[in-house]
């Protein structure tokens, strides 16, 4: 039995105790070996029950921290929530969030109680149980898999830093094979030539409505880029759907016309957001010459010069073809045809690189 050392704390042993937070009992012990004390809870508020779980606690703590593991179980939880603060100011932190709250957090905090115990085992169960988690009888592709072991990876890799893992026992996470021909993207490369001509064109004719064309071929290409949307959801977007000023800034896709889509939110990057802006304050502008505002309903991407009603914009794939036949890039057959839909590609793979 313990000494008492006051109404809220029960020393058991130099280094070990037992104390009161609220109505439970919490275990607090010195692990030779180990930096910094071992802190949790004993979920009983019986002080009989707390000593004898606080002494399991400490005999086990000590048999693995001479294991090379870390005195207390790691949750899946708790190294989550870790790892999201460490990549706060990551761009791809947000895709990061949904996938461990969507796939790895129901998987992992079940069957993985403690992650410090990962194995490769682990890895090919999960797997397994992934892909008979279908979305509307549709089993993920490989390449969709593949995007979410990125964050799978990030989670172990953060273990290893965090000493909660040793590298040589951190498990591999193998890719998997595609199991489709991947869309072309463009390189960044590619993609800063694409930009830096399209602007170099704006100048090349005096035609106002042609340069206003121009201009918007290349906040379309900047913003599309960076946005992650289709080429049909940018041409309804309007203003009322963009939030440039919330933390962090979103674009909200509403549901297609055919319901064969759902609502979402997409989470452009900065260079969006900022020709973004910059569209925005131009149409304010243009309009301001008509004593008219813009509003909500307003679409993105539409011309409005000499015109005191918007034009929307139909379609960017033929001054997409004709600007990417003056781009010195050449590509060939294998690499795939770059298109309108490959720069929402380019979105992704520029997030996949950014983890």
């Amino acid at each position: 039995m313990g000494r008492s050392a006051g109404e809220h704390t029960i020393v058991l042993k130099d280094g070990l105790h037992i104390y009161l937070r609220g109505k439970t009992w919490w275990v607090y012990a010195k692990i030779q070996g180990q930096d910094g004390p071992l802190r949790k809870s004993l979920h009983t508020s019986q002080r009989s029950l707390a000593e004898g779980q606080a002494w399991t606690e400490f005999d086990e703590a000590n048999v693995r921290v001479r294991m090379g593991k870390p005195a207390g179980r790691v949750s899946f939880a708790k190294l989550a929530e870790d790892y999201l603060v460490s990549i706060a100011n990551n761009s791809s932190m947000t895709y990061h969030k949904e996938t461990i709250q969507r796939h790895l957090a129901p998987f992992f905090a079940i069957h993985v109680p403690d992650f410090s115990e990962l194995n490769d085992s682990d890895i090919l169960d999960y797997i397994q149980w992934r892909l008979k988690k279908t979305s509307r009888g549709s089993v993920p592709k490989n390449q969709t898999l593949n995007r979410e072991n990125i964050v799978l990876r990030g989670l172990v890799a953060h273990a290893v830093r965090r000493g909660y893992i040793s590298k040589d026992k951190a498990p591999e996470i193998a890719a998997l094979k595609s199991d489709t021909k991947r869309r072309p993207a463009f390189s960044r490369d590619e993609l800063a030539e694409l930009i830096e001509l399209a602007a170099k064109r704006i100048g090349l004719i005096t035609h106002a409505g042609h340069q206003e064309r121009r201009r918007l071929l290349l906040d379309w290409i900047v913003i599309m880029a960076n946005a992650g949307m289709r080429p049909d959801e940018a041409r309804q977007l309007t203003w009322g759907e963009v939030f440039m000023d919330d933390d962090p800034p979103y674009l909200h896709i509403p549901q297609s016309k055919s319901k064969r889509r759902k609502p979402r939110n997409t989470y452009p990057m900065p260079a969006a957001i900022d020709q973004l802006r910059t569209l925005k304050a131009r149409q304010t502008d243009y309009l301001a010459q008509y004593r008219r505002k813009l509003k909500n309903s307003d679409f993105v991407f539409a011309s409005h010069v000499h015109a005191k009603e918007e034009a929307i914009v139909g379609s960017f794939k033929g001054a997409l073809r004709t600007l990417l036949e003056a781009c010195s890039f050449s590509r060939s057959k294998a690499d795939g045809e770059l298109s309108s839909e490959s720069l929402r590609h380019t979105y992704a793979t520029i997030r996949e690189c950014s983890c």
